[in-house]
């Protein structure tokens, strides 16, 4: 809804890596610290992935500015390009 209200399109993500990954990245959370998400192991493990046809993959199993960079090319074709 937001997007059509503001004439902008709208550009579907969805942020994957692999599941043993994503175990590694919580276990090495420590407790109390700042972070976006209160996501433990557990919930993890009670998680269902959906599949999400319209979507486009972004792999964050990568360097963040790589992540970063196939966010930017989906969400603004041409941007940072040489002109």
């Amino acid at each position: 809804r937001v997007a059509e209200a503001t004439c902008a399109d709208m550009i579907e993500m969805r942020c994957v890596a692999p599941h043993a990954l994503l175990r590694r990245r919580l276990s090495g959370r420590r407790i109390g610290a700042s972070m976006s998400s209160d996501a433990t192991l557990e919930v993890l493990d009670r998680m269902e992935f959906q599949t999400w046809p319209t979507a486009n993959d972004v792999d964050t199993s990568v360097r963040l500015p790589q992540s970063l960079a196939a966010a930017v090319a989906l969400a603004a074709p041409g941007l940072g390009r040489e002109r």
